[in-house]
């Protein structure tokens, strides 16, 4: 519930999961694995369910702007939104993802973190390095 952020979307990802398990136990040489074993699948599924909710909200968000035809961005001065979405766009992908994911999809780390597949701290590290990065390329151009 926490990673997905919807009781309905995490019932189902626990639901998928165990059927994973149950169809994979055959698979499962020590038995000492299971916890991690079973907590990677349910990651996993939590991931994908995350990409699908983050697509969802995009596509949302794209038809809402689209029906409001006079639609304001943050800025009302159109080159500063240009360079803006133009830093972003330079940034490595890792870092593109964390930005994108943490500011417009309002994700928290720990769900960016599942939807990458990377630990918290790489997220966290890929933000700060993004946020210098867009700040040196926005101040440089000012």
């Amino acid at each position: 519930m926490r990673l997905t952020g919807d009781i309905e979307s995490a019932r189902d990802v626990v639901q998928e999961s165990w059927i994973e398990i149950l169809r994979g136990l055959n698979r499962l040489r020590d038995d000492r694995a299971f916890p991690a074993w079973t907590y990677r699948i349910v990651t996993r599924r939590c991931a994908r369910a995350i990409g699908t909710l983050s697509r969802a909200r995009a596509t949302e968000q794209a038809l809402a702007a689209e029906a409001e035809p006079g639609a304001v961005e943050i800025s009302t001065d159109a080159s500063e939104v240009e360079r803006l979405r133009a830093a972003i766009r330079a940034l490595p992908p890792g870092q593109r993802a964390a930005i994108a994911l943490f500011h417009f999809e309002e994700l928290s780390v720990a769900e960016i973190a599942v939807a990458l597949d990377v630990p918290a701290g790489t997220v966290k590290t890929r933000l700060m390095y993004a946020r210098r990065k867009l700040r040196a390329a926005l101040e440089g151009e000012a």
